[in-house]
């Protein structure tokens, strides 16, 4: 769909996110990969328009993706049961999950898909590829929804710490989690909503 109303818009994506990939529970496994629609669009997309990207990448002068995000906290995973293969002997740990971000001249306003990397992991690497800049607002899913209370607790000590100016968490964060966020973090927690503009 955004390809037919952008007919010449480039599209950057990590190499890994069109490779099949797995939901595994005790009943069943479920494809969860990139849908065949999407992925026939971006075959059709010219090669010049199409970006692999794996490392920190800057599409233009302001904004940026993180390419692959380093994976150092010890209680930030995937969030969930993702593998490779139907059968759930091959763990996915999602590499493609990048995030973008926009340097403003109040600093930067991070953009998460669904953050299986983590939001910490996140947030602390974007820090070292934009020379510390403050975080301005964080924004996107947490991939929160099915984590343990020491996670939330632990991931609202950490971006306490971290200090982003406005926490917007969407859609994969849970409510739990979110009002977790907001008792914890006050003014600076926005509830994000389909539809809502921010000025940042």
């Amino acid at each position: 769909m955004l390809l037919r109303l952008a007919p010449s818009c480039e599209v950057y994506c990590h190499p890994a996110a069109m490779q099949a990939r797995y939901s595994v529970n005790s009943s069943a496994a479920r494809a969860i990969g990139m849908q065949r629609a999407s992925a026939l669009a971006l075959e059709r997309l010219p090669p010049e328009r199409l970006h692999w990207v794996s490392e920190p990448t800057l599409p233009c002068e302001r904004i940026g993706l993180t390419g692959l995000i380093p994976r150092e906290t010890d209680y930030e995973d995937t969030g969930g049961p993702f593998f490779l293969d139907p059968a759930g002997t091959r763990p996915d740990p999602i590499e493609d999950d990048l995030a973008l971000w926009l340097r403003t001249d109040a600093g930067l306003v991070v953009c998460l898909g669904c953050g299986h990397a983590g939001v910490v992991n996140t947030l602390a690497h974007l820090r070292r590829l934009a020379g510390n800049l403050p975080i301005r607002a964080v924004i996107g899913g947490f991939h929160l929804m099915h984590a343990s209370e020491a996670r939330v607790e632990r991931t609202i000590a950490a971006l306490g710490e971290l200090a982003p100016e406005q926490i917007i968490p969407c859609h994969c964060t849970g409510e739990r989690a979110a009002s977790a966020l907001a008792a914890s973090l006050g003014s600076r927690v926005l509830p994000g909503e389909a539809g809502a503009v921010y000025c940042l």
